[in-house]
């Protein structure tokens, strides 16, 4: 039996999530994610509304993050080839809410993609609603991004597989150890200019 996806997370150390609805009495769920899906035009995939519903105030973690994808990105770690995501965006109408990113990110991601989740560096993790990668999660990467200025419809030329579903990418995720000399595995020093 695979794990649930409540369960996966417990174990890397999240510091936000399942909490009350909003300090002015709540709202029901079910119309907040027909509202996403409204705004899209598509419905998301199951486990991705699940996850919404568990976790509508967001998701952050008390340790760094890291995930091995099916495609490296430019962002990748040289040596062990983990890339990293900060936080998930919440259902809520929110500063990091996943509607306020649907609105800056239009125009910018491909038609049916959602940003879920920051990834660092401006750049983001997407979920896919379209019928063709349905539920398939994506690495956007910002420096890819196709120029305005020349009126050019964003493609999926900067955006690199991470896993076939989303349930899929919560399993991958783990926590980043440390390694023998008490140092994060890959950082050999830190400069501080003042």
């Amino acid at each position: 039996m695979n794990p649930s996806i409540d369960t996966m997370i417990s174990e890397l150390r999240p510091v936000s999530g399942p909490g009350p609805a909003n300090a002015h009495g709540g709202h029901d769920k079910t119309i907040s994610i027909r509202s996403i899906e409204s705004q899209i035009n598509r419905k998301l995939p199951e486990s991705y509304a699940h996850f919404l519903t568990l976790y509508e105030n967001g998701l952050m973690f008390d340790a760094i993050i890291c995930y091995k994808p099916l495609t490296s990105s430019p962002w990748a770690s040289k040596k062990t080839g983990m890339q990293h995501v900060e936080q998930f965006y919440s259902l809520n109408h929110g500063g990091y809410s996943v509607v306020k990113n649907i609105n800056i990110y239009k125009n910018r991601i491909p038609e049916g993609y959602i940003a879920i989740a920051e990834a660092g560096g401006g750049n983001q993790i997407l979920i896919s609603a379209n019928e063709e990668d349905y539920d398939f999660v994506y690495f956007w990467d910002h420096e890819g991004e196709v120029d305005k200025k020349i009126n050019k419809t964003p493609d999926k030329s900067n955006l690199y597989l991470i896993s076939k579903s989303f349930t899929d990418f919560i399993a991958l995720l783990s926590i980043e150890e440390d390694d023998d000399e008490g140092g994060v595995v890959g950082l050999k020093s830190i400069t501080l200019r003042i």
